[in-house]
């Protein structure tokens, strides 16, 4: 086989590889995207949707037409025997005014549907977000615990170096032990939560069992448009935030729907149409017109009414109250996000490099005999604790961001 054809076989060969990997591979991107292509909960609203728009066709009081016959003054005796005979189609139709009210409101609802959608959609996003957030804490962990578990055993070794060389002391022993046995129930913990952090993404993304495998890989980190951060921003799109215009729509719609039950008051109208038979055959024409008489208005019409305006008084309310919570969560994203932004510095510049010098030499203190084993435990347990306490705060601090994009017309976490 010539060079060239070598060529050709790796190349194919690394691109199939790559393939696979990107395959084998889930970003934060990725995870979103197909959270809004399979997810069950989202499709179910778009169902909704689309029976809901069907539903606006219903709202132009057409009633089905009613096909009649009729047969007056029968009698044996006679030729013919009847008196008359017809054959009618009658339709009611509500008052066009109505109709006109009806046809609005349920134009209205529909658009209350399409912005709780969007609200949905928007929420799904940051929910998708979230669990890809815990999952990187939990394989962060996962790494962590095994970080925790090498430390248990060089401790475990130095101990047992020390008691070879005459210094240890049976007690220490035991405590090296038992930190190595925790250490291990610490690992088991941490894949626990690991699969359980897998599985919930899974199922927000909507994936088959059988595309749920062990050999996905996820992004191990996340970006951040810092610089598009701003709270003022966020407090503003709250009034043109999905969820909250979904009341203004609801408002509207409950508005038209006060117009269509005061329209009741109008009496609907009813044509018939038939052809008349005296006895030599249908040659005669007639026709009929009626129109309803609300004269139980006191009953129907007026409680119609009394309750359409109780509902618009409600949204209005409600409308009012979405826009105070929504301005609160706002508040408080934005004062975690500015204190686990702080948090983060303070580890970065101090913490976590004086954690780990002292976990350094504290353990070459006691292998050199200066120190007891209790500093040095101490020691390495600060050391893990700090890593634990930045991985939470790095965890808060990302769903605090998330928070915020879901008020913010932008994206933030990516």
């Amino acid at each position: 086989m010539n060079r060239i054809a070598q060529f050709i076989i790796l190349l194919i060969f690394i691109q199939a590889t790559s393939l696979q990997s990107q395959n084998n591979k889930i970003s934060l991107e990725r995870a979103v995207e197909t959270s809004l292509k399979n997810n069950p909960a989202l499709k179910q609203w778009e169902a909704r949707l689309k029976a809901k728009k069907q539903e606006r066709k219903l709202a132009y009081g057409i009633e089905n037409p009613e096909l009649t016959y009729f047969k007056e003054g029968i009698n044996d005796n006679t030729t013919p025997a009847f008196d008359e005979q017809r054959i009618a189609i009658s339709q009611s139709v509500d008052f066009p005014l109505k109709s006109i009210y009806k046809v609005k409101k349920s134009k209205g609802e529909y658009r209350v549907l399409e912005m709780q959608f969007l609200a949905f959609k928007r929420n799904l996003t940051a929910n998708v977000k979230r669990l890809y957030v815990d999952l990187l804490y939990a394989i962060y962990y996962q790494k962590l615990t095994g970080e925790q578990f090498t430390l248990a055993k060089n401790l475990n070794d130095a101990v047992q170096s020390r008691a070879e060389a005459g210094a240890g002391t049976g007690m220490d022993q035991l405590k090296a032990e038992i930190q190595l046995a925790k250490a291990k129930n610490d690992i088991d913990y941490a894949e626990r939560i690991l699969h359980q952090a897998r599985y919930e993404l899974f199922n927000v993304m909507g994936l088959g069992e059988d595309d749920q495998k062990y050999t996905i890989a996820f992004d191990d980190t996340l970006r951040t448009k810092n610089d598009v951060i701003d709270q003022d921003a966020a407090l503003e799109f709250t009034s043109k935030h999905p969820n909250y215009t979904s009341y203004v729509e609801k408002q509207r719609a409950a508005e038209y729907g006060v117009k269509a039950a005061k329209s009741g008051y109008l009496p609907d109208i009813s044509f018939s149409l038939y052809q008349q038979d005296y006895g030599d055959g249908y040659d005669f024409t007639g026709f009929e017109v009626g129109l309803s008489i609300p004269l139980w208005f006191t009953i129907n019409q007026h409680v119609k009414t009394q309750q359409a305006l109780a509902k618009l008084e409600e949204f209005q309310w409600r409308q009012k109250e979405v826009l105070l919570n929504m301005k609160m969560q706002i508040e408080h994203a934005w004062h975690n996000y500015e204190a686990s932004k702080q948090n983060l510095e303070r580890f970065k510049e101090i913490i976590a490099i004086k954690s780990d010098k002292l976990r350094s030499l504290t353990l070459e203190a006691y292998k050199l005999g200066e120190i007891d084993l209790l500093n040095l435990l101490n020691a390495q347990q600060l050391y893990l604790d700090t890593r634990k306490n930045y991985l939470k705060v790095l965890q808060d601090y990302y769903l605090q961001l998330i928070e915020l994009e879901k008020y913010m017309n932008k994206e933030i976490v990516y």
